[in-house]
């Protein structure tokens, strides 16, 4: 009985360069598609995320009575330049708790509940962001702060975070999530004034301003967008814009058993944004009825002396060169109404 043999030669393959070719393949199309994203006018930042506002929150309770609470929307986010702050101040531990398109109500609130909160509180305000259909606008932020931050969330978010500020592809423009939804609606992240997040700036200190590529066509922005805001929270009538001021009020008089000092700051606007904004709310009917009744510094920026020839360039937010001036004198008013004291 005879014995078939068979030898089957295995190819002998040189792992080493296949895996070589894989990662060089692979870097390749990170590469790429960061040169891509960036020429599309992105830039690296960290995400407006509530891993970074909850850091910013826990800095005003560790800080103590050194802690600067900055309040509001992208107003002041963009309009108050820390640095600015700093060198006037550097005794100051500045938390930055203001969120694009969000008014500050919630936030203020839960700072005057708080009594490990013994700072100062700088707090944006205007008529619309007291809206009492605005109330709840940062209630996210607040609530996973107050229930979700610890300290492996906090490590876990410090260590991805250097990735974030050198990588386009690390941030939230362009994650898996944002591309599918472009690819749905048929567009590129690419920077527009349609585009809501896309062609902002920001830092671990949430820093927050415009990249040159995102100022272009937000003159009928802004116009468009002023309208809607109108019809979505039109002006209070009388008896509500009192109820509203009782509870700012309310807020306050928490602050003060504290120590706590608080200053109301309406932000500058230009245009016809200010055009539109003050004939819907009259100054004698709305900021002056508020500021008679709170015993806090209230300040209209574009009231300072040397704000007159400062303009917003979209009508609403301070380029980076007018936000150091604005800061400054906004400093200078505050230190003479002893609020550094």
């Amino acid at each position: 009985m005879s014995t078939l043999r068979f030898d089957v030669g295995v190819p002998v393959r040189n792992w080493s360069r296949i895996w070589l070719g894989i990662v060089i393949v692979c870097v390749c199309i990170v590469v790429g598609l960061e040169v891509t994203w960036r020429r599309l006018g992105h830039h690296p930042g960290l995400e407006g995320n509530s891993d970074l506002w909850s850091l910013h929150r826990e800095r005003a309770v560790t800080a103590g009575d050194r802690a600067l609470a900055v309040v509001g929307d992208s107003q002041i986010q963009i309009g108050f330049d820390q640095d600015v702050a700093r060198q006037a101040h550097p005794e100051l531990e500045i938390a930055q708790l203001a969120v694009c398109g969000h008014g500050g109500a919630f936030t203020i609130a839960d700072l005057a509940s708080d009594p490990e909160f013994t700072g100062r509180v700088i707090w944006s305000i205007n008529e619309s962001v007291l809206h009492p259909d605005r109330y709840a606008e940062q209630q996210s932020f607040v609530r996973r702060y107050r229930n979700e931050w610890d300290r492996r969330r906090k490590w876990s978010y410090l260590l991805k975070r250097p990735l974030e500020e050198r990588f386009v592809l690390a941030g939230p423009d362009v994650s898996l999530m944002s591309i599918l939804d472009y690819a749905a609606r048929g567009v590129l992240p690419s920077v527009n004034a349609e585009n809501e997040w896309a062609g902002f700036h920001r830092d671990r200190s949430r820093n927050f301003f415009m990249t040159p590529e995102r100022r272009i066509g937000l003159d009928r922005y802004r116009a468009d967008e002023v309208e809607e805001m109108l019809v979505t929270w039109p002006p209070s009538e009388p008896d509500v814009w009192l109820e509203t001021i009782a509870w700012v009020n309310a807020w306050l008089d928490a602050f003060a058993a504290r120590g706590v000092k608080v200053a109301l700051v309406k932000m500058p606007s230009s245009g016809p944004w200010l055009d539109r904004w003050t004939c819907e709310y009259p100054q004698f009917e709305y900021w002056d009825v508020l500021k008679a009744a709170v015993d806090v510094p209230a300040i209209r920026m574009y009231e300072l002396p040397g704000m007159s020839r400062i303009e917003c360039i979209d009508e609403i937010h301070l380029a980076p060169e007018e936000a150091r001036i604005a800061t400054g004198l906004l400093l200078q008013e505050l230190e003479d109404q002893d609020f550094f004291r």
